[in-house]
């Protein structure tokens, strides 16, 4: 299963502006806890690198590199399913 690391990309998948879902973000480096000056929430974070601003809670627009919390990021690399079919052809078929 892929997971959250430097260097690797993650897709946004929960933020309290709607627009920056779905973005894609370039994982920097682990971050430890912080605490978000804008909800109190807290937890661990990453350093991120954005090709084009998000939005923050105060409807401005943020610089190209950011922190979000690790559980509102979904890795998308990482795995390689290019043979999963077969492989579960073998699971079936011995």
């Amino acid at each position: 299963m892929a997971e959250l690391k430097a260097g690797g990309l993650a897709i946004v998948i929960s933020s309290p502006i709607a627009k920056n879902v779905g973005r894609v973000v370039e994982l920097v480096e682990f971050r430890g806890t912080l605490k978000s000056r804008f909800t109190g929430e807290e937890g661990p974070a990453w350093k991120v690198k954005t090709d084009t601003p998000m939005t923050l809670p105060n409807g401005m627009p943020s610089d190209l590199i950011g922190w979000i919390f690790s559980k509102k990021l979904m890795p998308i690399d990482g795995d390689d399913f290019q043979y999963e079919d077969e492989r579960q052809k073998e699971l079936t078929h011995g």
